[in-house]
Order: C-alpha cells, then sequence, then structure tokens
C-alpha cells in the first residue's frame, strides 16, 4: 500500500531531516573520490567492489543529473535519463536514483530500515547504500557501497537531487 502524496512528501522530508541529523558535512564529500567532474555537483558516490558509481548534477547549459559507473579515467557506463522516487515505511525509507539505458536499468538506492527499538523506544537503524543492476524487470546484481573507516555512509543530497531529477516510479527489489 503506497502513501498519499501528501504523507509521501512529509515523511520523504523527514527521512531527509533524519538522514542530514545523523549525517552531518556529507553535503561537502569530496569530488575526488567521484566521478563527477568541474563544476558538476555530487549528488551520491559510493564505492561497489573496484568501481565508483556517481550521480552527478550538471551544468545549468547541461541540465539535470548524469549517472556514471566504473574508474576514474575508465568509464563503464554513463546515462543521462535518470529518475528519482522515495517509499517510505514505519522506521526508514528509501531514496533512489534510476538511469536507464536501451538495455537495462542502474537503481542507485540509499535505505534505512527500523532493526528493532532500544531501551528508551527509539528507532534502531540500519543504512545500506548500494547499486541494482536490472534488465528486463529482473534484478542482475545488486552490490552495497563500501564503508571505508573514516567516512560517513554515503547519502543523497536530497536538495539536489529534487531539483535536477524528475519524479519517476519506486523500483522495488
Amino acid at each position: 500500500m503506497r502513501a498519499s502524496p501528501i504523507k509521501a512528501s512529509a515523511t520523504a522530508l523527514l527521512f531527509a531531516a533524519a538522514l542530514a541529523a545523523t549525517r552531518p558535512g556529507t553535503e561537502t564529500r569530496p569530488a575526488a573520490a567521484s566521478l563527477c567532474r568541474a563544476p558538476e555537483a555530487v549528488l551520491f558516490t559510493c564505492r561497489v567492489g573496484a568501481r565508483t558509481v556517481s550521480i552527478c548534477g550538471r551544468t545549468k547549459e547541461q541540465g539535470g543529473a548524469v549517472y556514471r559507473y566504473g574508474r576514474p579515467g575508465r568509464l563503464e557506463v554513463e546515462a543521462a535519463d535518470l529518475h528519482r522516487a522515495f517509499e517510505g515505511w514505519p522506521g526508514g525509507g528509501e531514496t533512489q536514483a534510476y538511469a536507464d539505458t536501451p538495455t537495462h536499468r542502474y537503481v542507485v538506492f540509499d535505505r534505512m530500515v527500523r532493526t528493532g527499538i532500544d531501551n528508551e523506544g527509539h528507532n534502531i537503524p540500519r543504512m545500506t547504500q548500494g547499486l541494482l543492476v536490472q534488465s528486463g524487470g529482473r534484478t542482475l546484481s545488486r552490490q552495497d557501497c563500501a564503508q571505508p573507516m573514516g567516512f560517513l555512509p554515503p547519502a543523497f543530497d536530497q536538495r539536489l537531487l529534487e531539483t535536477l531529477v524528475p519524479e519517476g516510479e519506486y523500483v522495488d527489489h
């Protein structure tokens, strides 16, 4: 059962605020760790295996955002047909940005789920980010983002994502 648009928007705002409160400074991730190019903004970036996945906000002239996957200087996938989605549920939710090519869909996600309640009644969250690769509606692979020591988990720059990427449908997985 999906939430109403008003409830979904309110849930999305609360979710984004919760993420921002638990992840100070994520909006200033170094561009060097991403596949974004100057002067693009980093909307999301993380390591998946030996590669990097990035969602980059393009310049005003180019418009929108672009999905990139690969290594610096050696891109394997680049796509500009992006959409965003959010699904909320009790104790969490998931923000997605997905890029479509003629043969595949690349879904970047940032998910928070409740794993329990502590003694004071507070949510005990688990946060995961990653990449799904789909073809014909079937998931071919799922890779979670690496969490290097000393780094906060990656999260979408929610404000830029909502400004630069049109809304789409949530991708179940």
